[in-house]
This record gives structure tokens, sequence and C-alpha cells, in this order.
């Protein structure tokens, strides 16, 4: 019995060994791995550095980074909206600034909630005959992609005998964006008969159909109120739920907003992925920074560089207009010169199909900072995303140097 239970330890001590051993010796991954991606957006893997159409990936881990941080802001922006009274001085602190008003209503400093600045309305008792007297101080936003809201507001009565159901809070939903067409009422909130600030509270509106502006309006009849004063205050309409949008609508860009990241170059070269030969340089055209390209070519025969490219996504945009500043050094003995073409892709991030505009415009070879300039460029019905590209054409043997800054992409419509 004992000489089983050794033989058992023994045998448990040499799998621990064993096993200790074979982690001890699995082969490590090297790491001189190298991950290229070629201008067709192909992605290899190599034990030698990428060659010029081989470059290191960098711009997709960088679009994946700034796409977290475009989610990111967007989220953020979403929460800090559902947090945002879209009416102007809802609380009376300036006046009744934003409030359009007819005659009974007045602003108060102090007659708010917790001493604050308040509106209180005291409309004109009628005489006794068939019309409506009414005071009213209302306010129109714009919904925008709003698809639920919160009305809340506090009221509070100067006197208790059946004075609060002369006073009403309304909502009525409009087809414009000033609340002037296409009108529809939803729903009124009418204070109890209390002592005291009482809350008004409803949640889950939703806009009519085609809907573009609510108007709040806060009311008084002066029949029934009885002369006495009602008080607001902390009137906050806020939405609570959007309309989704597509990631198509979220990457759309205002017109004329360069797209391009660090399209200045002030300080480094991050978003660009750069050619072999190129460099940053901290003298630029109108700032601090700029791209140098140096060629140093003892052929006869004509050579392209790649400069520098980005990759950047557009959502439903359509028509752009491309460029750059570009200076040759003086002392250079080369006959080449510069261009800047744009590449549309199907697919985000620069993959899939893609078509090369026949669209290029190359330096004039003369002294000086001037702007490649692309005016009128239309992507493809289904194009994705772009590959800025600038270009370096050598021919012959010398010496060409090249600055470049002020690299733009913008839309047009």
């Amino acid at each position: 019995m004992l000489k089983n239970t050794e033989d058992k330890v023994k045998k448990l001590i040499q799998n621990c060994l064993l096993i200790l051993f074979s982690l001890t010796f699995i082969p490590q991954a090297s790491s001189d791995i190298f991950q290229c991606i070629d201008s067709s957006g192909n992605t290899t893997f190599q034990d030698s550095e990428c060659l010029e159409d081989k470059l290191p990936i960098s711009t997709p881990t960088l679009e994946s980074l700034n796409k977290k941080l475009r989610t990111d802001h967007l989220e953020k922006q979403q929460k800090s909206r559902k947090s945002n009274n879209l009416l102007i001085n809802g609380s009376f602190k300036e006046g009744l600034l934003g409030w359009t008003k007819s005659a009974g209503a007045y602003w108060s400093s102090d007659g708010g909630l917790e001493r604050s600045a308040a509106l209180f309305i005291q409309a004109e008792k009628p005489p006794e005959d068939k019309y409506i007297y009414e005071t009213e101080v209302s306010q129109c936003v714009q919904i925008e992609d709003g698809e639920e809201f919160t009305l809340v507001a506090e009221f509070r009565e100067e006197a208790t005998i059946r004075a609060a159901q002369g006073n009403r809070m309304t909502l009525s939903w409009y087809d414009s964006i000033d609340c002037s067409v296409g009108g529809e009422f939803d729903r009124s909130f009418v204070p109890k008969d209390s002592a005291g600030w009482q809350p008004l509270l409803a949640k889950g509106l939703k806009p009519t159909l085609n809907a573009k502006a609510a108007k709040i309006s806060l009311m008084q009849n002066g029949r029934n109120s009885m002369g006495n004063k009602g008080y607001w205050d902390n009137i906050s309409f806020t939405p609570t739920a959007f309309k989704r949008k597509s990631l198509e609508e979220l990457e759309t860009v205002p017109i004329g907003v360069n797209i391009l990241e660090n399209g200045a170059f002030e300080k480094d070269t991050f978003s660009w992925r750069l050619g072999l030969k190129t460099r940053w340089h901290p003298d630029g055209h109108d700032a601090e920074g700029s791209l140098t390209l140096i060629s140093l070519v003892s052929t006869q025969t004509m050579h392209s560089h790649k400069v520098a490219t980005q990759c950047v996504h557009f959502g439903s945009n359509k028509n752009f207009e491309l460029g750059v500043s570009t200076k040759r050094e003086q002392a250079s003995t080369n006959a080449g010169n510069v261009s800047v073409h744009v590449t549309w892709f199907e697919n985000r991030y620069c993959h899939g199909r893609h078509k090369t505009s026949n669209q290029i415009h190359s330096d004039e070879g003369i002294n000086g900072w001037q702007n490649l300039h692309l005016p009128n460029l239309h992507a493809p019905p289904n194009a994705k995303s772009a590959q800025v590209v600038i270009m370096q054409l050598t021919s012959g043997s010398g010496r060409f140097v090249d600055y470049f800054d002020d690299a733009y992409l913008k839309a047009t419509e």
C-alpha cells in the first residue's frame, strides 16, 4: 500500500517536471516580424522591413483608434444631449429672455423655487362677456433628431381657492421649425389646487409625424384664475431618445471641413503613412511643420516615390476638393515633379475594389510655395473611403528635394 502511494507521487512529480520543461522550451514568436500592406490593401507578414509599396500598417490602427475616439465622443455627446434643456432660459435667471409673452406676464427676481427668479402671470380679469381673456408665455424649439422627450415644470399659485384651474401648460407639435405651420395640440398640464410649489412632469412625449419643432406654452385664464398670480420656474424640455443614425450619417462631414487629419504637419506625421524617404521638417509654409522628401537618383530612368498617403471615410459626401502646398528646394538638380491625386475604395479603411481618379495636379517647377488644387472631385456612387496620395516623380540622375504642407480634402456639397 505504501509502495503504491510512493510510486504514484513519483509519477506525479515526473509529469509536473515534463510540463514545466515543455513550457520553458516553447519557441517564442520572433520580434522581427513585420506586418505590411500593399497599395491594393492586401496584408502580408514577413521577416524583413517592408518595401516602399509594402509599408508598415499604421493607418488602420490609427483609423480604428480615431473611430473609437469618435464613438466615445458620440456616446458622451448623446448623454449630454439627453440632459440638455432645449428651452432657452427655462429658469428665468435672465428675465424673460427667449420667451414670447402677451400682456399680463411679469418677471420676479425672488418669486421662484428657493427664492430664485421666476415668471409670474396675472391675467386681467375680464368683464362679464363671452370672450376668453388669456395671457400666454411660450417658446418654440427645434426637436432635430429627438424621438422622445420629457417636459418638467414647477408651479406655485398665489391662492388655493380654485385659482390653479385657471393656469395650465400646453404642448403642441409643428411641421415647421418656427412653429408657424402644421400645428397639432398634444396635451395640457393643469396644476392641482394645493399650497406651495408642485411639479408638473410628463415623460415619453413623442412628436407627431414630420414634426420639426415643439411649442411649450404657459397660460392663465383671467376669468378662472380670479385675478390671482401663478408662478412658474425651472421649465425644461429635454430629449430622452434619438433617431438611430447609420455609420454613413455619422461619418458625413460638414461642407468645407478638412477631413484629413494633421494636414498641416504641425508637430509630427501622425495619421499619415510615409514613403521610405519622407521625413518631418520643422519649417512649414505658414506655420511650423512640413514633410520633406529627399531623393538621390543615380539612374537615367524615371522613378516614382510615394511621399505620403492617408485613408479617410466620408459618409454620404460625394463631391470634394483636394489640395496640398509644395515647394521645391532651389538646389535640386533632378528634372522631376510632384503630384497629388485620390483613389476611391468601395469599403472602409481603403479596402476592396478601388478606382483612381484621372484628375492629377502636378507642380509647375517654379521656386517658392505653390498650391496643387483639384477642385471638382466626384466620388463613385458606392465609394466609402478615399486614399489621398502625394507622389514624387524623378527623371535621370541628381538630387531632388521637395517640401509639402497644408494638405486638405474637403466636401464641397
